[in-house]
């Protein structure tokens, strides 16, 4: 009887061994994934001050989080043998258990991390963090780096940088002014030429349209028996909702359905260059014009 209640007794601790190792490892990735959002915000808060004091910026990266779980279960058995031996039975039953992460870092040191990393953040980028639920003074603050307005002969050039508090200042005012007419932005679409002009003798055919709509583009007529191949895409350019100058109005935000085209001195877009420009001479074909309001 004494022999039976020991082995009962050693197969319930290696049962329990096995639940508190589940226990453990729900905990132990919990711990894991809280540790490395810290340590993430940490190394990103180090590379704001390091750039801060004109310092160089260094990345890292979590390539592979493993978690290790070893459980090992045994048990000794004594039984009397011989004659001579004393009558004693022996069970000694015993759980071992070795948990732990590992895991490999990587550095982003190479070529293709920092091209991306020196890339100008393209307008459909802010777009998208405008359409969220965070300040437009914010985030034109962040990702804004010179604005330049020219007005009646009168023009502003301010820098937001905050080493030079006097042109931190301008640009703070400008950029007030703008988001005091409602400046934001909205995506459109965008007419980009694509080849010379093509000149035909005859309307282009059926086939001819359906092929060129296939490969993304459209045939549309310049001159008289002139067309020009043109390609369509969806761009984000800045707007007003509100706007109260002659300047701000000629960028009014014209909602769906308007198509720009690539040079359109109005575009008020970033095709690349890292900035956007409106200039106030080009002409806003009204008949296309559709104003709609903007949601609060």
């Amino acid at each position: 009887m004494k022999f039976c209640v020991c082995v009962i007794l050693g197969m319930a601790l290696v049962a329990l061994g096995g639940c508190v190792g589940n226990v453990q490892l729900s905990a132990s990735m919990a711990t894991i994934n809280s540790e490395y959002g810290e340590f993430q915000n940490e190394a990103l808060l180090l590379n704001i001050l390091r750039r801060s004091a004109s310092m160089p910026a260094h990345f890292t990266s979590l390539v592979t989080l493993r978690e290790s779980k070893n459980t090992q279960a045994g048990a000794n058995l004594s039984v009397p043998f011989g004659y001579a031996a004393p009558a004693q039975f022996g069970f000694n039953p015993n759980v071992s258990m070795d948990q732990g992460p590992s895991f490999e870092v990587a550095l982003k040191d190479n070529q293709e991390f920092y091209r991306g990393y020196i890339t100008p953040i393209s307008t459909s980028t802010i777009q998208y963090y405008l359409q969220q639920d965070i300040s437009n003074e914010l985030l034109l603050s962040l990702f804004t780096k010179r604005l330049v307005i020219r007005t009646q002969g009168h023009k502003i050039d301010a820098f937001n940088s905050p080493e030079q508090p006097k042109q931190h200042a301008a640009f703070q005012q400008a950029l007030q002014r703008l988001l005091g007419q409602g400046l934001t932005m909205e995506e459109v679409s965008v007419a980009e030429a694509v080849g010379p002009t093509l000149r035909l003798d005859q309307e282009p055919s059926l086939d001819q349209a359906l092929s060129a709509h296939k490969e993304g583009l459209s045939l549309q007529p310049t001159a008289d028996k002139k067309y020009q191949l043109s390609k369509l895409s969806n761009m984000a350019r800045f707007c007003f909702t509100t706007p109260r100058e002659p300047l701000t109005e000629s960028a009014y935000c014209t909602g769906p359905g308007y198509q720009f085209a690539v040079t359109d001195p109005l575009f008020f877009g970033s095709t690349g260059k890292a900035r956007a420009v409106l200039d106030p001479r080009g002409s806003l074909d009204r008949s296309r014009y559709i104003p709609v309001p903007w949601p609060k």
